[in-house]
């Protein structure tokens, strides 16, 4: 499907918010500094940061959604490419979640709460962050069933979300 130039621009200008939030979340926490701080380093005007953000939680989100659904995507296609049972690659998941979890104890957690928060009152972000999660379990569900290894029919929306809760 081709994109215009007008959705491609849309893109990368999103793209560029997204970073500059990101970069300044590297730096310092999210309440030293301001919307007016990110359009500075995302060379956009404020009005435009308003276009894709309703305000900087909304942005966090975005950056908490993308970088824990790229940690816990390459996780998964870890555990697909080191195992082909069901339950290895259940406790692989499970293990570096735990994992994961360890670094969360060094970012501030009220803000991190505040991300997710956001992330939940889209059903849009939910959908889009978990359908990704759901999509490898009902694989390994299938496989599984095939190899014998699982027996009983097992909803794969609720072990994908039983094994990400740790996000």
């Amino acid at each position: 499907m081709n994109t215009t130039r007008r959705e491609r621009r849309a893109i990368e200008v999103r793209s560029r918010i997204i970073n500059a939030g990101t970069e300044l979340l590297n730096e310092k926490p999210l309440n030293e500094f301001s919307v007016d701080d990110i359009c500075h380093v995302a060379d956009v005007a404020k009005k435009t940061y308003y276009n894709y953000f309703d305000n900087k939680e909304a942005l966090y989100a975005d950056v908490i959604q993308e970088g824990m659904t790229e940690q816990v995507g390459d996780i998964f296609n870890r555990a697909e490419e080191r195992f082909t049972r069901f339950s290895d690659r259940v406790h692989f998941v499970m293990d570096k979640q735990i994992e994961l979890r360890k670094g969360y104890v060094e970012m501030d957690r009220n803000f991190f709460r505040a991300g997710i928060m956001e992330i939940g009152r889209n059903p849009r972000r939910v959908k889009e962050m978990y359908g990704f999660f759901d999509a490898y379990f009902e694989r390994w569900l299938r496989d599984g069933q095939e190899t014998g290894e699982i027996t009983r029919d097992y909803d794969a929306v609720f072990m994908s979300r039983f094994c990400t809760a740790g996000m």
